[in-house]
């Protein structure tokens, strides 16, 4: 019964991200009707001293919430477009770790390991302007990986221990 049931479960959630990608991922980018530049949102990269980690948010009072609670405010890391493809932000409740990613298969894999779905965090370009960079630390359980669409910044990283996972997403132009 218990088996049938987390099978039920899992499913239902499979289906309710699919859904929930198909409508996002349909949401038009708005542009300039006069210069055609696509609509963009910051998006804000905040660290915790404590455990070392990053987070990538779009909200102001999310940010707000991790200032007041200790989080270190590093400024805008990248320019994220108001639509495209979906960056969804998942989150360990064992280690307290988050992940980024718009692989669907990657998710479900996590998804199978516990780690919850947050939320579509915010859109990659579909057009893709600027590379957002993902990298490994395997020497630590929170915070093991970081983007960045500093490539000098991806380098110094690989070159001191960081696995290269290449380009995880596109951020957009806000030129």
């Amino acid at each position: 019964m218990n088996r049938i049931f987390k099978k039920v479960i899992s499913v239902f959630l499979a289906i309710t991200c699919i859904i929930g990608t198909m409508a996002m991922s349909s949401t038009s980018v708005l542009a300039d009707q006069a210069t055609g530049k696509v609509a963009t949102v910051p998006v804000y990269r905040e660290y915790n001293p404590y455990t070392q980690e990053h987070i990538f948010t779009i909200g102001t009072k999310e940010r707000t919430d991790l200032t007041n609670a200790g989080w270190t405010e590093e400024g805008i890391a990248w320019y994220a477009p108001n639509g495209g493809d979906i960056v969804y932000r998942l989150y360990n409740p064992y280690t307290t770790d988050h992940f980024y990613t718009m692989n669907l298969n990657e998710l479900e894999q996590l998804r199978s390991q516990g780690w919850v779905v947050e939320s579509g965090a915010f859109f990659s370009s579909t057009t893709h302007d600027i590379p957002v960079y993902r990298v490994y630390n395997p020497n630590v359980t929170v915070g093991s990986h970081f983007y960045t669409t500093n490539v000098t910044e991806y380098q110094n990283l690989v070159a001191s221990g960081w696995k290269a996972e290449g380009v995880a997403w596109y951020a957009a132009n806000n030129n």
